[in-house]
């Protein structure tokens, strides 16, 4: 877990953009540039739990094993803009009900509240469960 809040401060420096924070990405230029997505596309009609970011693997009896499916070809990566797949694109929801995770709210969370650079005494309830 904590490489991945070492990980969620650098894309912070390399993505996150406010009238206070300039992003690298800002400062080159290139935030206008198309990115490869190869996520799985969220489908809200789908009622099961959404991880687009990672597949789950089946290893026996109860046990699942998730990872990364980089070279996985079913889907094929997919030029998107950075705005849609930084702020709009889901990549967590947890069933039908559950909250909608964008990249950039997974990143902020772990850099700005979880301990990455900053930690929050008082999580967010959203966050818990993840």
């Amino acid at each position: 877990m904590g490489e991945a809040k070492r990980m969620a401060v650098s894309l912070r420096v390399l993505f996150h953009e406010t009238a206070q924070s300039h992003s690298i990405l800002a400062q080159l230029g290139e935030r206008q540039q198309p990115l490869f997505d190869s996520s799985h596309p969220y489908n809200p009609n789908n009622l099961a739990s959404h991880h687009g970011l990672v597949a789950m693997m089946i290893t026996g009896g109860s046990e699942a094993k998730f990872f990364a499916p980089i070279d996985d070809r079913e889907i094929a990566p997919r030029l998107t803009r950075f705005g849609d797949w930084w702020e709009k694109d889901i990549v967590i929801k947890e069933g039908q009900k559950g909250t909608p995770y964008t990249r950039r709210s997974l990143v902020l969370f772990a850099a700005n509240k979880d301990g990455g650079a900053h930690v929050d005494p008082h999580l967010d309830t959203s966050f818990e469960g993840l």
